[in-house]
């Protein structure tokens, strides 16, 4: 027996381990300072009409930061400011977040919504945060002082249903996003000598940390967690066998250790039924019962109910008691499918019609039975699986950190794991051309998280905590230490999503968590093997009172159980075609609810083609048209292509909604892999339909398959593949005009095997940006990507043009440009030298002249103008769509007077006292353990490097990088030059 001592474990401030995005916030609940919350508003009556809400906004001054916030519940959406369209928002799109600034003007302001509502509790909810340049606050929220609008005449006000829930508009809570200075290798504190004993953690308000045992040296690392039915704690080890930790009282410490399996290897998933315990075990290789194992008697032997092979790195994970009764495994993308099963996927998907690369998937096993059968698939590594009140079941799945800053990248996200799924990932990461996992066939994420490395998942029903975390689903980031809680509203047949950091810490591995018979939460640390610990979560804040339904959420639980209901009867046909209701499975492919089009597609897919093939060329219904053409094209007949292309060159590709049109463009890729013939022979349609999307300029689009910016990426693709003659320099024209990596990316891995087309001009820029594009954030794969892009867009160059324009990346890698010669001071202007400085309407200034005048004033050190300069700054180039000439002047003049969060001077405080200003660039492997800081921003290419391990404090500094007194050297018709170059957007004469 061995006694252990329960620790206190030291809980630090947001500021200090956490980055300033983190920060806004968090560390108390709301108070009567705080704004109010987004009202659900709409028109009084019928949900699905068409309803136009406005209100104005008056600014004194010119704002210097507007963000929107924005939800459209049921309905789609057009936000306009100013009879301008700031956004356009499809239905069961996630929360839409944009900058609205360059749409605002001083003085009156009108903010427009035009919705059209669908089935359901049609609503919607926005925010606008305004902030002055004195750095006061304000917001206008949607309420029912909005005026509603019906064929131009004002007819009353708006109805209000009540507030957005507080935890599902981000409000009093820590945000997921991850900074330069989390540690993704927080982990190796605690391996091997570089175990940390001092441990640092952040929590939500109101919750204790303590760490009640460490692993002793002969106990190994532990990887999973459950309680018995008599409140043990059963811990299984990394290498093999199982703990048994007995508590002296419910909460109390450990009292009594005793191994009770010594066989089982690596039991990442342990599941309690009765005194029963299942056990998912990784390196044996399957699913084992170990009856009495929650009893007072001894363990039986291990018996294998389901043998699972295949590797296990990406192995056999998390266990859960479904409502059904049944046992549900989860597994990552290294076991081998189940074979000779019952299969709700569908059987037009590769592995239903032969070897297929790696997917991870949920198999379900029936105890009475003994069968298994395949829930869902096409998931990375999904470690945990956890069951809501409405018995739904959700997983956090793993990313491919190997693609990190590429577009084909997919975050680590949360899934709502339904009936015959396909989330679409392959394990064929290093594959050339590179595999992209998301398009409009897959089953879709209800919330993208980001980086991290998942692991468990759990509910906080069992939980003592107050309504907004116990009614919260827990998830784990074991790479960056941290529990997310993500809260979920019902939203037709799937969840609406929202997450929080709840904790965070470093070293705090977290592989596992369970709730106690006390109502806390018990957390387990160890992997790869690293010293673990026993951690306990309590609530520590008092009574708090739930937060008042709102009328709008009363409607949408009671609309969720009747989308559900209807999802589950598609969902009964899932490998079972005679139980197919077809009149249903057509209904629902028009539907507006994404998931039940879902459903209701695969459920048609499981009928024989011949049935329905008729039916699908000749459905008008556009969105149920395009579901049908998807799923024949998905059947993969050659004999069918012709006939897809020509019903889908019905549809008016302009006329559709951006989920349509995505939709129609995954229609074509997949009649191109089967037979690409028939789209050439209707080539020039195609291209006239696809070039303006492309080209042309468009307001902010969101749907749930993505935004305009991934619209605009399809197209060009397709542009691409048939072979547009002005391919190259679309292209250029979207590469010189992307704002992201991600897209810029896209563009040079577009253009890199194009043969025809090119000019020496076209060339340059696209080298140029190659050669720029080593200094992306990147995952492993990064430098594979830029050299075989580089490779092959070399390989087409003929001889001459080889060596020239390798000698040009080379020169730009190796040289800086050389200094600029000091210039003599012409006066110290100040802001009450503006009136001067601005002249007059008659003397704009020349862009040309004023070109010289950015690069003399060593702006592009740190700034980029249109295709050319770094990112360390603001992007430029449209800088005149935001601000007047009398505001950039102000900016440059005193740089310190309004600075963006994100554009702000950090100061760092090692653990040694030294302080650091500047800030962080962010370049490399996002992996790495090291922190770059600039802290000369004339000198961008030079950092200081600290260990982010050595870091004891950051906080945000109140001064801008820019320099001071930048302008002191130009005279009174330079600077005009230098505003009339910014208003040209960087489109002076090269």
């Amino acid at each position: 027996m061995r006694s252990s001592v329960c620790l206190r474990v030291a809980i630090f401030t947001a500021a200090l381990c956490l980055s300033p995005h983190h920060a806004e916030s968090a560390d108390a609940p709301a108070d009567d300072a705080s704004p109010p919350l987004a009202e659900w508003i709409w028109r009084d009556g019928d949900a699905e009409s068409a309803v136009v809400l406005q209100t104005t906004v008056t600014l004194p001054h010119r704002a210097q930061q507007a963000r929107l916030r924005a939800l459209a519940d049921f309905c789609a959406i057009e936000i306009r400011v100013n009879s301008e369209t700031a956004v356009v928002i499809d239905h069961y799109s996630p929360l839409a977040e944009l900058d609205v600034l360059p749409f605002l003007q001083p003085g009156e302001n009108q903010i427009e919504i035009t919705a059209n509502g669908s089935d359901g509790p049609s609503a919607v909810a926005v925010e606008l945060e305004l902030v002055a340049a004195d750095g006061t606050r304000e917001s206008v929220v949607t309420d029912d002082s909005w005026t509603l609008v019906v064929e131009g005449i004002a007819k009353g006000t708006a109805k209000s249903n009540g507030p957005v829930a507080p935890e599902l508009w981000g409000r009093n809570a820590k945000s997921i996003e991850i900074s330069p200075f989390d540690n993704y290798e927080q982990w190796r504190l605690a391996s091997g000598d570089e175990a940390d004993s001092r441990g640092r953690f952040w929590s939500a308000p109101g919750f204790e940390f303590e760490l009640l045992r460490a692993a002793g040296e002969d106990e190994g690392s532990w990887v999973s967690v459950a309680f018995d039915p008599r409140g043990r704690a059963v811990i299984a080890r990394e290498d093999k066998g199982l703990l048994r930790f007995t508590f002296d009282e419910p909460g109390g410490v450990v009292v009594e250790v005793e191994t009770i399996n010594d066989s089982l290897e690596e039991c990442r998933g342990l599941l309690f039924v009765g005194d029963d315990l299942y056990a998912n075990a990784n390196n044996s290789k399957g699913v084992y019962l170990l009856a009495g194992a929650g009893g007072d008697g001894p363990v039986g032997e291990p018996q294998l109910i389901g043998e699972f092979p295949g590797g296990v790195g990406h192995g056999r994970n998390q266990l859960k008691l479904g409502p059904d009764g049944r046992i549900y495994s989860i597994c990552g993308d290294a076991v081998d499918l189940p074979k000779d099963v019952f299969d709700r996927t569908s059987p037009f998907r590769e592995a239903r019609r032969g070897p297929s690369p790696g997917e991870g998937f949920v198999a379900v096993y029936d105890r009475e039975s003994t069968k298994w059968e395949l829930l869902c698939a096409g998931m990375r590594n999904p470690f945990g699986i956890a069951f809501n009140a409405d018995g739904e079941a959700f997983t956090y799945d793993a990313d491919a950190e190997f693609d990190m800053g590429a577009p084909w990248y997919r975050p680590t996200r949360i899934l709502h794991l339904v009936s015959g799924a396909d989330y679409g990932w392959r394990a064929v990461t290093t594959q050339w051309p590179p595999y992209d996992p998301d398009h409009p066939a897959n089953a879709l994420p209800i919330l993208d998280i980001g980086k991290g490395s998942p692991t468990a998942a759990e509910f906080g029903y069992r939980s003592n905590f107050p309504p907004r975390y116990k009614n919260a689903l827990f998830v784990l980031d074991w790479a960056y230490g941290r529990v997310l809680a993500v809260h979920l509203r019902p939203r037709g047949a799937t969840y609406l999503a929202q997450a929080e950091t709840f904790l965070q810490g470093q070293p705090l591995n977290v592989c596992c968590l369970d709730f106690g018979p006390d109502g806390a939460m018990y957390l387990v640390t160890g992997g790869r093997g690293t010293k673990s610990g026993l951690y306990r979560v309590t609530w520590n804040g008092g009574d708090t009172a739930a937060d008042i339904e709102s009328e709008h959420q009363r409607l949408c639980l009671t609309f969720g159980d009747e989308s559900r209901a209807v999802r589950h009867r598609l969902e009964e046909s899932h490998g079972r075609p005679e139980l197919a209701d077809e009149a249903l499975i057509w209904q629902q492919l028009d539907a507006a609810d994404p998931v039940l089009r879902y459903a209701a597609r695969t459920a048609l897919e499981h009928l024989p083609v011949d049935d329905w093939r008729e039916q699908a060329l000749s459905e008008t219904r556009t969105t149920a048209s395009l579901e049908a053409l998807t799923a024949l094209a998905r059947h993969g007949d050659a004999g069918d292509v012709d006939a897809i292309v020509e019903r889908s060159l019905k549809h008016d590709l302009s006329q559709l909604t951006l989920t349509q049109q995505l939709t129609l463009l995954h229609i074509w890729q997949r009649c191109r892999q089967i037979d690409p013939m028939p789209l050439h022979e209707h080539r020039e349609t195609i291209l006239a339909q696809v070039r303006p999307i492309v080209t042309g300029a468009s307001p902010q689009r969101i749907s749930p398959l993505g935004d305009s910016e991934r619209l605009r990426r399809e197209a060009a693709r397709v542009l691409k593949q048939l072979e547009s003659p002005d391919t190259v320099r679309l292209l250029i024209e979207r590469l010189t005009a992307s704002r992201t990596q991600e897209d810029r990316l896209h563009y040079l891995f577009l253009l890199r095997d194009v043969d025809d087309g090119w000019s020496d001009e076209a060339h340059h820029v696209y080298f140029a940006a190659l050669q720029e594009a080593g200094g992306f954030v990147r995952g492993e794969g990064m430098p594979s990507f830029l050299k075989l892009i580089r490779d092959e867009a070399f390989a087409r160059l003929s001889d001459e043009e080889r060596d020239r324009f390798a000698a040009i990346i080379e020169s730009q890698l190796h040289n800086e440009p050389p200094p600029l010669e000091a210039r003599p001071v012409v006066k110290k202007w100040t802001v009450d030298d503006l009136d001067e400085l601005l002249g007059d309407g008659d003397r704009p200034g020349d862009a040309e002249q004023g070109k010289a005048v950015f690069h003399q004033a060593v702006c592009t050190k740190c700034h980029r103008v249109g295709a050319t300069g770094p990112a360390v700054g603001p992007d430029l180039t449209y800088l005149a769509r935001r601000f007047s000439r009398r505001d950039m002047l102000l900016s440059i003049l005193e740089p310190d007077r309004v600075v963006a969060e994100n554009y702000r001077n950090v100061e760092v405080v090692t653990k040694q006292g030294r302080v650091f200003t500047g800030r962080p660039a962010v370049t490399g492997d996002f992996r790495s353990q090291t922190l770059k800081i600039v802290v000369d921003p004339l000198r961008a290419t030079e950092f200081i490097e600290l260990d982010k391990r050595n870091i004891e404090v950051h906080r945000l500094a109140e001064t801008s990088p820019m320099p001071k007194g930048l302008l002191d050297t130009f005279t009174a018709e330079e600077i005009r030059n230098l505003l009339a170059y910014l208003e040209s957007g960087g489109s002076a004469k090269r």
